[in-house]
């Protein structure tokens, strides 16, 4: 499965609608290819202050995609990462925005979070 919402350098709003809320967060393309998603929408793995006010969230749910936008396994068995505080996501950003261009194999050490 790949991402098909990447773009080149930069941001991308992941926004729901004002009647579904399926998409709340952000992805940021960094120049090196690498792509890192923060999302907090119901069915993502975040805790939200208030489930009916999708705006604001304690912690966030944590996808990486390579530049060919394929996942990139954040945990032991799942690509994603939730629960992420703000203060792990900007550790996260810092470690993929630091991933050599075009490397889409790292070691262990470089992709799992716990």
């Amino acid at each position: 499965m790949t991402n098909s919402n990447m773009q080149q350098n930069g941001f991308h709003l992941c926004a729901g609608t004002m009647q579904r809320y399926d998409a709340m967060g952000f992805q940021m393309t960094f120049a090196n290819g690498w792509t890192i998603s923060v999302q907090w929408a119901e069915h993502n793995y975040a805790q939200r202050s208030d489930r009916t006010d999708p705006v604001q969230s304690t912690t966030a749910e944590c996808a990486v995609f390579d530049a060919n936008g394929d996942w990139f396994p954040l945990t032991v068995g799942d690509n994603v990462q939730g629960w992420m505080t703000p203060d792990m996501v900007a550790e996260l950003m810092t470690r993929v925005a630091g991933f050599e261009a075009g490397n889409d194999i790292l070691d262990e050490c470089d992709t799992v979070l716990e």
